[in-house]
């Protein structure tokens, strides 16, 4: 028996295409992944190991002509996912705190869209910047065409005639609006686990230790 090839690992974004049309030209199936999973016993395993964090907070100036008060966070889809979180709440970003402690990458939690406290990646994502692996090009979705609902989004429902997915994200960029306090609070459950009523707002911070007590959460 023929072993299977070892995985490629894509450190930038080049090489992750790279890899994906290789594999796709030849009629191999592509099998990505962006963790330690095992690999399977067939296909072109391809290890997405891309990263960066790019911060455009041009939004947040008071004297600009339009000023929202938010920042437009653009992540590399291999990025790990509760390290971004982190980051939110360290920057005071509100929108992810309530999804922490998931695990896995920006690439999986955004295309999985999971339900937790009230929050979805979905929620505050701008546009997810794609390789088609279909037309064979980059593809810009921004969020309306995502498809975001609580059965996951576009990004895991659209699929080849192989089961594997068609958009493979290559980097997410979110909208964050900038504050130290939660939105107010709807779901019963987290304002239980934080001991407020619900509409009451707390600190991001205060979300997040809470939350990261709690036992692992499942996998997207």
């Amino acid at each position: 028996m023929t072993a299977a090839p070892s995985p490629l690992t894509a450190h930038r974004e080049d090489d992750l295409i790279e890899a994906i049309r290789e594999a796709d030209t030849a009629g191999v199936p592509v099998i990505l992944r962006r963790g330690d999973e095992a690999s399977p016993a067939a296909g072109r395993v391809i290890l997405d190991a891309t990263r960066g964090i790019t911060v455009n907070d041009d939004g947040c100036d008071p004297t600009g002509l339009v000023y929202c008060g938010a920042v437009t966070v653009t992540v590399a889809a291999g990025e790990p996912w509760d390290g971004v979180v982190a980051r939110a709440v360290a920057e005071e970003w509100v929108g992810l705190e309530a999804l922490s402690g998931l695990p896995g990458t920006v690439g999986e939690v955004v295309a999985a869209n999971p339900q937790v406290f009230g929050q979805s990646p979905g929620d505050t994502v701008a546009a997810v910047h794609t390789w088609d692996r279909q037309q064979q090009a980059r593809a810009y979705l921004a969020m309306v065409y995502c498809e975001f609902g609580p059965d996951g989004s576009k990004l895991s429902r659209d699929l080849l005639a192989d089961g594997t997915p068609r958009f493979v994200p290559l980097k997410v960029s979110f909208l964050l609006k900038q504050g130290d306090l939660t939105t107010p609070i709807r779901d019963q459950k987290l304002a239980e686990l934080l001991g407020v009523s619900e509409g009451a707002r707390v600190p991001l911070r205060q979300v997040r230790e809470r939350l990261l007590e709690q036992p692992a959460s499942p996998t997207p």
